[in-house]
């Protein structure tokens, strides 16, 4: 028996994490300080490093998705941020926001993962 996957995604937004949570929105704190396990662990020593942290962030994530390794707790974060996003809309809050962050790289990484339409509830 096939299971029905909901394909359709609410609103994904990239906010600091100082700002006022939007009501309505779940919130997953995605930085570095965050309970959600997804922070960069790549860290910038000056605003010069941003591209290259955030570039070595998303290679490292897609590394470890294309070669399985990444069965772990960031794999359930990831599911669990997929699942908000098909109920309501979400925030991912880091403290770049809104520069550049790694949050953009897991928003495109949900979005890519609703695409594969391999997670139902």
């Amino acid at each position: 028996m096939n299971a029905t996957v909901q394909t359709d995604l609410h609103d994904i937004n990239v906010v600091h994490v100082s700002s006022t949570p939007n009501p309505g929105y779940t919130r997953f704190d995605v930085s570095r300080r965050g309970t959600v396990g997804l922070g960069n662990p790549y860290a910038m020593k000056s605003e010069a490093d941003r591209d290259y942290v955030i570039d070595r962030f998303r290679q490292t994530l897609w590394f470890n998705w294309i070669h399985g390794a990444f069965m772990t707790p960031e794999h359930d974060s990831l599911i669990q941020i997929l699942y908000a996003a098909r109920r309501g809309p979400v925030e991912l809050a880091c403290y770049c926001a809104p520069k550049r962050c790694h949050a953009d790289i897991i928003k495109h990484c949900i979005v890519w993962m609703n695409a594969q339409e391999l997670y139902s509830e």
